[in-house]
């Protein structure tokens, strides 16, 4: 009977072996015609269409240059295959139009045109994994990938370096929040303004609520903002502890509702050791001001947790009726390569979306490296409209319900932070049935 058993289990696996072989060979036999893309899974690269031209539209000439030589160099035999054009970004009214096969587009505008996006085959995306995380545009790749990431913006930390060693203090004084609640004295004695807090605008106030990982809407449905998480909850609590400390000596009684915008002013009047760096705020002026050396990095942690922020991106889409999808893929993937991305950082002063380890192996300015290590944190907000009105975000609730107000509120000890979650999920939940 054991030796009847032993068989059978031999023969199962000899089957299944079989049945394997038999899988990989079909999906390795795939069949160009008919516009379908094929992955060679030995060689890990897409099949190319016979005579396959693709158009590429990029930013600037030198972009243009540069990528078509790596791209000669990498693919001697399809030379001709790469052609590439500079123009503007596109935006989403544009899509249906346009006469590339591939373009840079926003999220936000991609989000919106998705009708006119060729839906890419999921063999690419293990790629794309291996050089950007996948999560910043989950929501537009939620249903079929759309959408390679390959830009990244948004509002990062700036530290005055030079400020600090004048005034004999270190990075590590003004590193995380448990430094700046420990050193605050040291501080006061030197600065103005410790660190830039302002309320009235959500996006800027999110990071501080991101103390033990709160992130709202990350499963896209209406009603999982997890406003009734002990992770939200927390963050309030962070903010009633900033509220016993002094930020803006300007503002001694400590009314959130008179902080103000003052991000630049503070690095260009030297009135503080950190600030928050806003895409558009000119650092050349500001540096040719003070002659400062400045390092761009992720928000301050708290008690060994990182803050996330939030940030926007652009990234390379296909035409939904371009003619060699196969091909299109395979241009795909050497675009997202690092030495395509290296050329794309250095031609373009955009920063990259790209992971760490895989920033390490490409030569880029100091300045992008930093602001693209500082974006390693980052988050997008879900481009996810609610189900009675498609022009109204998901996100939209935190403007809608006045959030800002309440968490004013806590900070200044008005209410408690379980006092302000509770009327905060009531505010959303009665949002929630106005917008279901």
């Amino acid at each position: 009977m054991k030796k009847i058993f032993t068989f059978i289990a031999i023969m199962l696996i000899v089957l299944a072996t079989i049945w394997g072989i038999k899988i990989s060979l079909e999906i390795n036999q795939c069949n160009l015609d008919n516009n379908k893309v094929c992955f060679d899974i030995e060689t890990s690269h897409f099949l190319i269409e016979d005579n396959a031209t693709i158009l590429v539209r990029v930013p600037t000439q030198e972009t243009k240059t540069q990528l078509e030589q790596l791209w000669k160099s990498q693919y001697p035999t399809k030379s001709t295959l790469l052609q590439i054009d500079v123009g503007s970004t596109i935006e989403a009214n544009q899509v249906s139009t346009i006469g590339e096969d591939i373009f840079l587009l926003d999220s936000s505008h991609a989000a919106l045109a998705l009708d006119n996006l060729y839906k890419l085959d999921p063999a690419i995306m293990p790629i794309i994994a291996e050089q950007v995380n996948l999560s910043l545009a989950e929501d537009i790749n939620s249903n079929h990938p759309v959408f390679i990431t390959t830009f990244i913006t948004g509002d990062t930390l700036i530290t005055d370096i030079t400020s600090l060693d004048n005034n004999n203090l270190s990075l590590n004084n003004v590193a995380t929040f448990d430094n700046l609640f420990q050193h605050h004295s040291s501080l006061t004695e030197n600065y103005e303004v410790i660190f830039p807090l302002i309320f009235n605008d959500f996006d800027t106030l999110y990071p501080l609520l991101t103390v033990d990982g709160w992130y709202p809407f990350n499963d896209f449905e209406l009603d999982l903002a997890h406003l009734d998480s002990t992770e939200f909850l927390n963050g309030l609590i962070f903010i009633q502890t900033l509220g016993d400390y002094i930020w803006d000596s300007k503002n001694p009684t400590n009314n959130p509702n008179e902080f103000t915008w003052q991000y630049d002013t503070i690095l260009a009047n030297e009135k503080g050791p950190l600030s928050i760096y806003k895409p558009y705020v000119n650092m050349e002026i500001i540096e040719a001001s003070t002659q400062h050396n400045y390092l761009f990095t992720a928000y301050p942690s708290y008690q060994q947790q990182t803050l996330t922020h939030l940030s926007s991106v652009q990234g390379w889409v296909m035409h939904k009726n371009t003619y060699y999808p196969s091909a299109g893929h395979e241009v795909l993937t050497f675009l997202r390569s690092p030495q395509a991305i290296e050329i794309l950082t250095n031609t373009t002063n955009k920063t990259p979306a790209i992971h760490s380890n895989v920033l390490r192996t490409i030569n880029i300015p100091l300045r992008q490296r930093q602001l693209a290590l500082a974006h390693q944190q980052a988050r997008t907000k879900p481009f996810v409209t609610t189900p009675a009105n498609q022009n109204k975000l998901l996100w939209d609730v935190f403007t809608d319900i006045d959030i800002t107000k309440t968490i004013k509120d806590v900070y200044s000890q008005k209410l408690t932070p379980q006092q302000a979650q509770e009327e905060i999920v009531k505010q959303y939940q009665q949002w929630i049935e106005e917008n279901r």
